[in-house]
C-alpha cells in the first residue's frame, strides 16, 4: 500500500526499490554511495524524532517491530509473483498467516508430489510400451529378413524348375512316342482278349448248364436223405410210444390203483407236518381268544406227525380210487362225442374220481384231524369217537362239505395237469430242449396244478375242517356251545356265516399252509405214480414191451 511504501524503502534500502525509484535516483544524478549515506541519515533523523507508531500496532516503543496490515495473497498468487515481491510480502506476514500458508503449501506439495508420482508411473508405462514397440519392430525386421531369405530360395527353386521343365518337355516328347506305340499294341491285344472272352463265356455257359443239372440232382438226393432220416426218427419215436402204450395197457387195472396208493402214501408221509400245522391253525380259530397257535418248539416237532396213520388211511385208498376211477371214466368219455372237448372230459373224469375217493376219505380225515388237534390220545379212541352217533352225524356233514372241496379240487388239478401237457406238446417252441414226458417236468406240472386247485378250494377246506373238529369241543364250555351252534346249518349257511364274521380273511384262513402242502404234495404224488408205473415197464413185470 502507499502508507507502507516509505517504510519498506527505509528498512531495506535500495535493494528493494522499484524500478521507478532507481530512475528517480538516476535523474537526481547522485552517486550510489552518497545516496545510501543520505538514506541512512534520513532514517536516523526519523528515529531520533521518535515519531509515533501506527495506532493499531501497539506502543510507540515498537515502531519498527510492528507488523503493518498486509493484504495476504493466496498460495497460487504467491507462486506467480517474482522473488523480490514474494520476499517482501512474506517478511510482513504474521505467525497465523505464515502457518496457514505453510499448511496450504504442504497440501499443495503433497498434491504436486502425487501428480509427479502419477506422471512417473505414466512415464514408466509409456517407456514399457516403447520397449514393446521396439521389440515388435525387431521381430518384424527379423521376419522381413526371413521372408527375404525364403524369397531368395524360392527364386532359386524357380530357376531350377525352369531348367527341369526343359528336360521334362524332352521326356514328354519321348513318352508321347512310346504311348502311340503302346496304343497300337493295346488295340491288337484287345481284339485277342475279346475273342478269348467270347470263347470262355461259351465254355462257362455250357458248364453252368451241366452243373445246374448236377446240383439239382444232388439237392434232390439230399432232400430225400433228410426225409428218410426224419421218417426213421419219427418211426422210432412212434415205435417207442407204441411199446410204452402197449406196456401201460398190459398193466392190470389193479396195478394202477396200487401205484396210486403207493405214490399217495409217499407224498403224504413227506407233507404230513405241514398239514398238521394247517389243521391246528384252522381249528384254533374256534377258541375263545381267537389267537393262532404258536409254532412248535424243537422238542415238539415229533408231534407234527400226530394223526399220520389217519392221514395215510385218508389219502392212500382215496387217491388210489381217484386215479383209478379217473382213468376209467376218461376212457369211457373219450369214446363219446364229448371227446372233442378235452376240458370237459378232464373235469368230469377228475370230479368223478374225487367223488368216489371222498367216501373213503371223510371218516379217515376225521380220525386224522382229531389226532392232530390233540382231541384224542390214540387212534382207537378217535375211531370210537368218529363212529359214535354224534360222530357219524358229523362225518355226514363233513363229507357233504368235503364234496364241495375235494370234487372241484380233484377236477381242477387233473384238468390243469393234462391240458398244460397238451398245450406244451402242441407248441414245441414253448419248451425247447425239455422232455415233457420226464418225471421232473410232470412233477412241476402237477405241483402247479395242485397249488392252484388248493388255493381256489380253501374256503371249502375251512368249512370242512370246522365241521370235523366241532365235536372235540362239543361240551363243557361256552366255547363248545358256540362251536355246536356254528356246526349247525348246511355248507352254504356256514360259508355265509364265516364271511359275515371275518370276511374273505376268514374264508381263506390257512390258504398259505394249504397251498404250501398241496403244491409239492401233488407234484410228489404224480411223480411217484409215474415212477412206479415206468419202473414196472422197465422191469417188464407184465410183458408187451
Amino acid at each position: 500500500s502507499e502508507l507502507t511504501a516509505p517504510f519498506r524503502v527505509w528498512r531495506f534500502g535500495t535493494s528493494h526499490r522499484q524500478p521507478h525509484d532507481r530512475g528517480n535516483a538516476a535523474m537526481a544524478g547522485l552517486p550510489r554511495p552518497l545516496f545510501n549515506i543520505m538514506c541512512c541519515g534520513v532514517v536516523a533523523t526519523l528515529l531520533a524524532l521518535g515519531a509515533p507508531a501506527w495506532a493499531s500496532f501497539g506502543s510507540s516503543g515498537g515502531a519498527v517491530l510492528s507488523t503493518p496490515p498486509v493484504q495476504v495473497p493466496t498460495l497460487e498468487q504467491l507462486e506467480q509473483l517474482g522473488q523480490d515481491q514474494r520476499s517482501r510480502i512474506l517478511s510482513n506476514l504474521g505467525l497465523q498467516k505464515v502457518d496457514e500458508l505453510r499448511k496450504d503449501l504442504r497440501n499443495s506439495k503433497a498434491e504436486t508430489e502425487k501428480k509427479v508420482n502419477q506422471m512417473a508411473k505414466q512415464r514408466e508405462a509409456v517407456r514399457g510400451i516403447i520397449e514393446m514397440k521396439k521389440k515388435q519392430e525387431s521381430e518384424v525386421q527379423e521376419k522381413i529378413k526371413a521372408l527375404e531369405s525364403e524369397l531368395a530360395a524360392l527364386e532359386k527353386q524357380r530357376e531350377d524348375l525352369k531348367l527341369n521343365e526343359d528336360a521334362l518337355e524332352r521326356q514328354a516328347e519321348t513318352l508321347k512316342g512310346n504311348l502311340s506305340k503302346m496304343d497300337l499294341k493295346q488295340g491288337e491285344l484287345g481284339s485277342g482278349l475279346q475273342a478269348a472272352k467270347d470263347l470262355f463265356k461259351k465254355l462257362l455257359t455250357k458248364e453252368a448248364e451241366e452243373g445246374s443239372e448236377q446240383l439239382a440232382n444232388m439237392d434232390a438226393e439230399t432232400s430225400l436223405a433228410k426225409e428218410q432220416e426224419e421218417q426213421s426218427k419219427l418211426e422210432e419215436v412212434l415205435e417207442q410210444r407204441r411199446k410204452l402204450l402197449g406196456a401201460l395197457e398190459a398193466q392190470p387195472e389193479w396195478f394202477a390203483y396200487l401205484a396210486a396208493f403207493g405214490a399217495s402214501v409217499g407224498a403224504t408221509f413227506i407233507m404230513h407236518p405241514i398239514d398238521t400245522l394247517k389243521t391246528r391253525l384252522v381249528g384254533a380259530n374256534k377258541n375263545e381268544h381267537g389267537e393262532s397257535p404258536p409254532m412248535p418248539s424243537l422238542a415238539e416237532l415229533p408231534s407234527l406227525y400226530d394223526g399220520l396213520v389217519g392221514n395215510l388211511a385218508k389219502e392212500g385208498p382215496s387217491s388210489a380210487l381217484y386215479l383209478g376211477v379217473y382213468e376209467t371214466v376218461k376212457v369211457q368219455l373219450e369214446a363219446t362225442p364229448l371227446a372233442s372237448n378235452l376240458l370237459a372230459v378232464y373235469l368230469l373224469a377228475g370230479g368223478a374220481g374225487e367223488l368216489v375217493g371222498s367216501v373213503v376219505r371223510a371218516p379217515a380225515e376225521a380220525v386224522k384231524s382229531r389226532l392232530q388237534m390233540g382231541s384224542d390220545s390214540s387212534v382207537a379212541e378217535s375211531i370210537q369217537q368218529v363212529f359214535s352217533d354224534q360222530g357219524r352225524a358229523t362225518i355226514v356233514r363233513a363229507w357233504s362239505a368235503s364234496c364241495f372241496r375235494d370234487v372241484p379240487a380233484g377236477a381242477i388239478q387233473i384238468a390243469i395237469f393234462e391240458l398244460a401237457k397238451v398245450y406244451i406238446v402242441s407248441r414245441p417252441s414253448i419248451a425247447v430242449g425239455i422232455d415233457v414226458n420226464s418225471l421232473l417236468f410232470e412233477a412241476l406240472l402237477g405241483a402247479s396244478a395242485g397249488g392252484i386247485a388248493a388255493f381256489l378250494t380253501t374256503p371249502a377246506d375251512v368249512i370242512t375242517t370246522q365241521i370235523i373238529t366241532s365235536t372235540s369241543h362239543g361240551s363243557g364250555s361256552s366255547t363248545g356251545q358256540a362251536t355246536e351252534d356254528k356246526a349247525d346249518g348246511n355248507f352254504l349257511e356256514r360259508l355265509i356265516q364265516n364271511y359275515e364274521q371275518g370276511g374273505l380273511e376268514a374264508l381263506f384262513l390257512g390258504w398259505k399252509e394249504r397251498t404250501a402242502y398241496w403244491t409239492p404234495a401233488i407234484g410228489l404224488f404224480l411223480s411217484f405214480y409215474c415212477t412206479v408205473r415206468q419202473a414196472a415197464i422197465a422191469q417188464d413185470l407184465f410183458g408187451n414191451y
